[in-house]
């Protein structure tokens, strides 16, 4: 999914359960996977599972935008 967006607009993190605990625990994560979305520092959306059609409409509405398919 993270190749669909621009990395000026979208910014794409994974977290190791395993080695990074207090990062799950600060924001809350209990089910995996989890996917959030942030925006000025901020956690607009959060989403348990894969359910990509709501994933990728929250990353649009607050500002990804998606990349193009051209090869240069």
């Amino acid at each position: 999914m993270s190749e669909k967006y621009t990395e000026e607009s979208a910014v794409f993190v994974k977290v190791d359960a395993d080695q990074a605990r207090e990062v799950l625990s600060a924001n809350n994560v209990s089910a995996f996977p989890t996917f959030k979305v942030f925006k000025n520092k901020a956690a607009v959306f959060t989403q348990g599972g894969f359910a990509q059609a709501s994933i990728a409409k929250a990353l649009v509405d607050n500002g990804a935008v998606a990349a193009s398919n051209k090869s240069d």
